[in-house]
């Protein structure tokens, strides 16, 4: 092999081996968990908390200790390609999971912590199995009985990461639906947020029902309504 041919070799050793390290740390808290203990553990992430439109999304994610899920890192971290590899991949290794959905209307009228708590509680009750401790990414919510806050979850813990992968890919999905029925606002590029040409066609056209009028009427005043 030639000398250029052995360096790549070698990149591509210490590039696995960084990964394989890199995963081995985000397993490393349920696994204490799951393999010294014997407990069953959730992780739990939402996805459109400080969106304009669309639902806030939850996901509960109970992952098997093996395989490890090559790829697996905080939502935030991926491309929308990579997330939606990894997304099947959580599901692949038999990861069960449940997605819980609160509406923007529903947010108007109970305000985004009560629709977190609840989204929380619903998507941990769908589980198929209860869990014996809630690895929740963020600060204490007090939604779900052995709950667990873990500050920067979704990028120390593999159950936080893999449900912050699927409510983002499930999130998006819905989004990209909406842009579909609501063309103008271009929901499928900036999935609810407050991009500035999202923030230009609410002055243009005003909101549709899949806004969250509590939420816009912060940035651009009753005039929308």
């Amino acid at each position: 092999m030639c000398a250029q041919g052995q360096e790549r070799k070698q990149g591509q050793e210490r590039k696995r081996a960084r990964e394989c390290k890199r995963l081995d740390a985000l397993y490393a808290m349920e696994r204490g968990l799951q393999l010294a203990e014997g407990l069953c553990v959730a992780g739990v992430d939402e996805v459109g908390r400080g969106a304009l439109a669309g639902p806030l999304t939850v996901c509960a994610c109970i992952l098997p200790p093996e395989p490890l899920i090559h790829g697996l890192n905080d939502s935030k971290q991926l491309t929308p390609a990579k997330r939606a590899e990894v997304a099947q991949r959580i599901h692949d290794v038999g990861a069960h999971v449940a997605v819980a959905h609160v509406s923007a209307a529903m947010i108007d009228q109970q305000g985004i912590t009560a629709s977190l708590k609840q989204a929380v509680g619903h998507a941990v009750e769908c589980l198929p199995i209860s869990p014996d401790r809630v690895l929740l990414d963020g600060r204490p919510l007090r939604a779900v009985p052995h709950e667990v806050a873990v500050i920067g979850g979704d990028r120390r813990v593999a159950a936080i990461a893999a449900a912050s992968v699927v409510a983002k890919v499930t999130r998006d999905a819905l989004m990209v639906e909406m842009g579909e029925e609501f063309p103008v606002f271009g929901f499928a590029s900036n999935k609810g947020y407050g991009t500035a040409a999202h923030i230009a066609a609410l002055e243009a056209f005003g909101s549709c029902a899949s806004h969250r009028r509590s939420f816009i009427s912060r940035w651009t005043g009753d005039r929308l309504f």
